[in-house]
């Protein structure tokens, strides 16, 4: 368990619980969970996306238009207020002087899950911080959970700067 990440593992027996109830539990906890192995034929596979009524909001439509135009690539940050490592890397990894140099090469989108669960879902955001890098079409390159410390944070952000360069 790693509760400093606000990300855990549950594992349980398939044959003593529901998965729907375990999931709603959970949920009831106020922890998003998804069933990420051992349930190949359920419809609560992790990663499964519904995105076929997926209509991004403006402002994510606003920042890949800005990304494309000016060449830059994108930082998502799905957080939440109440997320205690989500605060953590906005008071001390993304104020590092050499993260917030790099940032300023990004265009970064501050995503609070709790006011935009939809774009949390299309993305599969299954747990808080979720930090995502896309180049400047949108594509996804990396993703990133849990806490960043900003020593492991800038050379991933330097390496998306560095590819998105060379297109």
């Amino acid at each position: 368990m790693k509760l400093e990440q606000d990300e855990f593992v549950v594992s349980y027996d398939a044959s003593k619980v529901n998965e729907k109830e375990l999931l709603a539990a959970c949920d009831k906890s106020g922890f998003p969970a998804t069933i990420a192995t051992g349930a190949e034929d359920s419809d609560l596979v992790a990663g499964e996306k519904s995105n076929a009524d997926f209509l991004p909001p403006d402002f994510f439509t606003e920042a890949l238009e800005t990304a494309k135009r000016d060449g830059k690539p994108i930082v998502l940050d799905f957080m939440a207020t109440w997320c205690a490592p989500c605060k953590r890397i906005a008071n001390e990894t993304f104020v590092e002087e050499n993260v917030a140099r790099l940032l300023g090469d990004c265009v970064l989108l501050k995503i609070d899950t709790d006011e935009n669960p939809e774009i949390a879902k299309h993305f599969g955001v299954s747990g808080l911080p979720d930090i995502r890098l896309l180049d400047p079409d949108g594509t996804e390159v990396k993703k990133l959970r849990g806490f960043q410390a900003a020593e492991s944070f800038a050379p991933e952000l330097q390496k998306l700067l560095d590819q998105s360069n060379k297109k």
